[in-house]
């Protein structure tokens, strides 16, 4: 069964004033819940196929889990660049992990901000000399 918001969106891309595949009572633009959709039965087009307007279904949990996911994939390479050398500066760890995930480019803000949660994790830490390098706690 459709959601009713996906629904919606369906029924307002057939009735497109550009296709008028359906006709709708009311409104032309806006959807409302009396309105009543009919089938165009003069719709005809010179195409054999043609193209109806996207539906953007914007899911807030999935884009959530992609940037959860890409989060740990973030964290996993700074990891594992640290504890293959041990000690590195901040901005070779931002440089490296930008070349390791070639599967998404994360922005630098992502990566300071992995950072500092591995810190506050205590999987790594600052140097007491200097601010710009970093250590693997093992």
């Amino acid at each position: 069964m459709l959601e009713w918001d996906l629904l919606k969106k369906v029924l307002q891309t057939l009735s497109n004033p550009k296709f008028l595949i359906l006709l709708k009572t009311g409104d032309k633009t806006a959807l409302n819940d009396q309105d009543e959709f009919y089938v165009n039965e003069d719709f005809s087009s010179k195409l054999l196929r043609f193209t109806l307007p996207v539906i953007e279904e914007k899911d807030k949990f999935a884009k959530e889990k992609v940037e959860l996911d890409r989060s740990g994939a973030v964290e996993a390479a700074i990891v594992k660049l640290l504890k293959a050398r041990k000690s590195m500066n901040h901005n070779e760890i931002i440089s490296e992990v930008l070349i390791m995930l070639s599967t998404f480019k994360p922005t630098t803000w992502m990566i300071k901000e992995r950072i500092a949660h591995l810190i506050q994790r205590e999987y790594i830490e600052r140097d007491k000399d200097d601010n710009n390098l970093y250590h693997y706690n093992a």
